[in-house]
């Protein structure tokens, strides 16, 4: 059976993503807690160019179904890209834009969609239903969690009162 997203759960991750991102101190941003860590930017960046992604892997399960997926090796963007020079604001407004395109796209497909996917050459195949499994909440939820543990080494490094 399709699996479309409830719309306020959709609604809500985006927000709260965004939320939190706008809520991160400029100082904080760049901080980098030791040597292997993404920067809280950094994650912000790898998570909308992820979202890119999301946004064509989902019209190609839409549009060319049965075909191999893009998958961007994300230490080699992170490490070669340099997010420093990057507005994150211009990330959150591209994001915001493509969450709500994806969720009108999502609310009118029908059962002839049931059986389209991609194929992801570590997963396999992705279909819609899969597609709302990964990207509604999990994906973000995950970044969510990075850049809290950054912001607690940052506040521990720098003292709280550095917000």
């Amino acid at each position: 059976m399709l699996k479309k997203p409830d719309r306020s759960v959709f609604e809500a991750a985006t927000r709260e993503f965004a939320d939190y991102v706008d809520g991160i101190p400029r100082a904080a941003m760049d901080y980098r807690p030791f040597a292997e860590a993404w920067t809280c930017q950094e994650h912000v960046i790898h998570a909308v160019d992820s979202e890119v992604n999301a946004f064509l892997r989902l019209k190609t399960i839409l549009g060319d179904p049965g075909t191999a997926t893009f998958v961007l090796n994300e230490e080699a963007w992170t490490k070669n890209i340099d997010a420093r020079g990057e507005k994150v604001e211009d990330y959150i407004e591209l994001f915001r834009i493509l969450r709500r395109i994806e969720l009108n796209l999502l609310l009118r497909l029908d059962s002839r969609c049931e059986n389209l996917y991609v194929v992801h050459p570590a997963a396999g195949k992705i279909d819609v239903s899969g597609w709302v499994d990964i990207y509604t909440v999990k994906h973000l939820q995950m970044h969510i969690e990075f850049m809290e543990r950054n912001l607690k080494l940052f506040r521990d490094a720098n003292g709280s009162a550095s917000e």
